[in-house]
C-alpha cells in the first residue's frame, strides 16, 4: 500500500517514483474519477487553471500563488491580482501587486492539458493524481485534448515516460486513467468550465452528461467539439476550425447556450494567453491559461482564476510568471540538445 504523503514529498523535490507505486497511484485515482459525473457540480470559493503542459517548476509556482491545498503558506511569488467584477461587467483593467497568505485550504479546478510540451509531463501528471488521492474533493481535474493516445504519443509525454521507464507501461497506465477524466464542470450554478469550448451538438449541458466518456477522444463529435473548440470574434454562431478538430465559436453561440443552461460565464482554456487571460463576447466567455513562457520561449504571463464565493462571487486573475532558468533544472536530454 502506498504512502501518499510519502510519494507527494518525493514529487515535490523531483524524484523518480517506483512504477509500482505509479501503478498503484493511477489505479486508485482512476477509482475516483470514474465515480464522478461527466459534469462535475462544484461550489466555490475556488481557483480555476488552464493548460499547465508539463512545466513542473510552473505548477509549484502556481501553487505558491494560488494557495496550497493542504493548508501550508505559500512563498513569496511576485504576481499580480487583476479583480474583475463580473456581476456588475466592470471592465477588466486595474492591477494590484499583492502578497497573499492563506488562511484556508484552497479548492482547484483544472481544464485539461496537463502533459506534453514540457520537460516535466511525468511530475506534474503524477503531482496532480496525488493531491487527487489526498484531497479528492478539494482538487477537480477535467479532461483536456492532450490527455489521449494520439496526443501525448507526439508531443513528449509517451517519450518521456519511455526514457524514464525504459518502457511504454507507465505511459499506458496513465492514458488508460485518461479515459475516466470528466469532460467538463459548473462551478455555484454560474460558472461553465470546459477544456476547449462549445459543441453545436451540445445546446444543453444536459446533453453532456449522457456523452460516453471513457474511451479516447474521438477524431469528430460533441465530445471532441468541448475538447477542441475555440472561440472567436468574426463568427456568429459556428464554424469549422482551422485546427482541423472542433469548431469555432461566436458570441450568438454563446448567449445561447448561457442562457439556456442558466449560467453565467463560460471558462475554458486551450489556447494561449499573453496576459494568461483573455476575455470574450462581453465578459461572458473567458480563457484562462496556466503555463508561463510557454514551451520555454513564448514569454508570456500566466493565469488562475479565483472565484471568491464568499465575498459576494467575484472574481480575479492571479497572474504570474515563469520560474527563473537559472531557479529550474533541465533534464540532461535537453541540455544535450540545447532545447
Amino acid at each position: 500500500m502506498i504512502d501518499p504523503a510519502k510519494l507527494l514529498t518525493m514529487t515535490w523535490q523531483r524524484q523518480m517514483l517506483a512504477e509500482d507505486d505509479i501503478r498503484e497511484l493511477v489505479w486508485r485515482v482512476q477509482a475516483i474519477l470514474a465515480q464522478e459525473p461527466n459534469v462535475l457540480n462544484i461550489s466555490g470559493p475556488i481557483n480555476i487553471c488552464g493548460d499547465l503542459h508539463g512545466q513542473f517548476y510552473d505548477v509549484v509556482k502556481l501553487f505558491d500563488v494560488g494557495g496550497r491545498i493542504d493548508n501550508s503558506i505559500p512563498k513569496e511569488a511576485n504576481m499580480t491580482v487583476v479583480p474583475a467584477n463580473i456581476k456588475a461587467n466592470a471592465s477588466v483593467s486595474s492591477n494590484a501587486k499583492a502578497l497573499r497568505v492563506h488562511p484556508t485550504p484552497k479548492k482547484y479546478l483544472f481544464l485539461g492539458d496537463y502533459v506534453d510540451r514540457g520537460y516535466f509531463s511525468l511530475e506534474t501528471i503524477t503531482l496532480l493524481y496525488l493531491l487527487k488521492l489526498m484531497y479528492p474533493t478539494q482538487i477537480y481535474l477535467i479532461r483536456g485534448n492532450h490527455e489521449c493516445r494520439s496526443i501525448t504519443q507526439v508531443y513528449g509525454f509517451y517519450e518521456q515516460c519511455q526514457r524514464y521507464y525504459s518502457h511504454s507501461a507507465v505511459w499506458k497506465l496513465f492514458v488508460d486513467s485518461f479515459d475516466y477524466l470528466p469532460i467538463s464542470a459548473i462551478v455555484d450554478d454560474r460558472i461553465f468550465g470546459v477544456h476547449g469550448g462549445l459543441s453545436p451538438k451540445c445546446p444543453l449541458i444536459d446533453t453532456i452528461r449522457v456523452i460516453q466518456r471513457s474511451i479516447e477522444i474521438p477524431s469528430e463529435g460533441s465530445f471532441t467539439d468541448l475538447c477542441w473548440s475555440d472561440p472567436e470574434t468574426k463568427v456568429s454562431l459556428f464554424s469549422p476550425s482551422t485546427r482541423g478538430a472542433g469548431f469555432l465559436f461566436g458570441a450568438q453561440a454563446v448567449d445561447k447556450f448561457n442562457s439556456d443552461n442558466g449560467v453565467e460565464i463560460i471558462t475554458r482554456a486551450h489556447q494561449l494567453a499573453p496576459q494568461g487571460y483573455q476575455w470574450f463576447f462581453n465578459n461572458k466567455c473567458c480563457t484562462c491559461w496556466s503555463c508561463p513562457n510557454y514551451f520555454y520561449k513564448c514569454k508570456n504571463l500566466a493565469a488562475v482564476m479565483e472565484v471568491d464565493t464568499n465575498g459576494g462571487g467575484g472574481i480575479c486573475f492571479l497572474q504570474f510568471d515563469a520560474v527563473p532558468d537559472n531557479d529550474r533544472e533541465k533534464p540532461d536530454y535537453a541540455k544535450k540538445s540545447g532545447v
